[in-house]
């Protein structure tokens, strides 16, 4: 007689081995992303408004230049693959917000 405990490590092991399928990733295929962080503008003259540094999201590595800025409607392809979509590189795009300290600009990354 088998154990029932026995015979759901089978079932665990082979739906594992299945899973993974050939490539052994069991999210599947990765993105293909930049080797460093790329922008789809050139930085903006010092003191222009604007996004700069990291964008705080997906635990992003960090920018080349810190201190380089661009203008809103700018996409960053950052060097990672999304979290939540992993065949697709992570991307943030400088957008135009308004607080309560007035109009300013962020980094906003889909998810």
């Amino acid at each position: 007689m088998t154990n029932v405990g026995d015979s759901a490590r089978v079932l665990l092991a082979l739906s594992l081995l299945i899973g993974c399928g050939s490539s052994g990733d069991p999210l599947g295929p990765r993105c293909t992303h930049p080797d460093r962080a790329t922008y789809s503008t050139a930085p903006q003259a010092a003191g222009t408004p604007g996004c700069s540094g990291t964008p705080h999201a997906f635990a992003a590595p960090a920018v080349p230049d810190p201190s380089a800025t661009f203008s809103a409607g700018t996409t960053i392809t950052l060097p990672i693959c999304h979290p939540y979509y992993p065949t697709f590189a992570a991307t943030c795009s400088c957008t135009s917000v308004t607080s309560d300290g007035g109009p300013g600009f962020e980094w906003v990354c889909p998810l």
